[in-house]
């Protein structure tokens, strides 16, 4: 028996799902136009519309539950101020890069599941110079692109750090945990660390 196909609905609400996904990622950090084109006003360079792309597919293999490919793709807070010293600074994850992500993604996926609520990610990856700028550690697992800041409102950081602390515990995953007043911070770096900065 032949596969139905797709209802015209089902397609096009991945159709806009993937536009919404483009036009989120070059509003705010427009490529240059060498080699590109325009989706409306908004200006694609076809290397970096293929890096989108490919990034979708990455994660649609990790088969996340709760978690779009452009929330990974996040800039950081002080990358969208103007006159902030990192405005503008950062810049996507290397494909070489993104594996060392799926630790830190595959915990805050079931963080989401387990309380019930959104998780936001606060801070990705990082470039060397957005890290700089908004003074990281000169180490930190975000220029490796294998840790994330992550807030869950209505769950205090405290409650998150724990319960991530727990899973550490019974081997669902190795990495660093660190605790903030108003966030947490998990990576998969392959060995445990743990600070409360609070």
């Amino acid at each position: 028996m032949a596969n139905p196909s797709p209802s015209p609905h089902s397609s096009y609400t991945a159709f806009c799902r993937d536009i919404q996904l483009l036009v989120a990622h070059f509003a705010t950090h427009p490529p240059a136009l060498r080699g590109g084109f325009f989706i409306g006003v908004i200006p694609v360079n076809i290397t970096e519309l293929e890096s989108v792309e490919g990034f979708a597919a990455f994660c649609e293999g990790l088969n996340l539950r709760h978690f779009a490919p452009h929330e990974l793709l996040s800039k950081g807070k002080a990358h969208e101020t103007p006159g902030h010293p990192g405005y503008g600074l950062n810049a996507d994850p290397p494909a070489e890069l993104w594996p060392n992500i799926i630790p830190a993604i595959t915990m805050a996926d079931r963080m989401r599941e387990h309380f019930g609520r959104p998780v936001v990610i606060l801070s990705a990856y990082r470039s060397a110079a957005y890290n700089t700028a908004i003074g990281g550690a000169s180490r930190s697992q975000h220029l490796k692109f294998a840790a994330l800041d992550l807030s869950c409102p209505g769950i205090t950081p405290r409650a998150c750090f724990d319960w991530l602390g727990i899973q550490r515990d019974r081997g669902v995953f190795v990495g660093g945990l660190g605790l903030y007043r108003s966030f947490i911070h998990v990576d998969g770096r392959g060995t445990n660390a743990t600070w409360d900065n609070t």
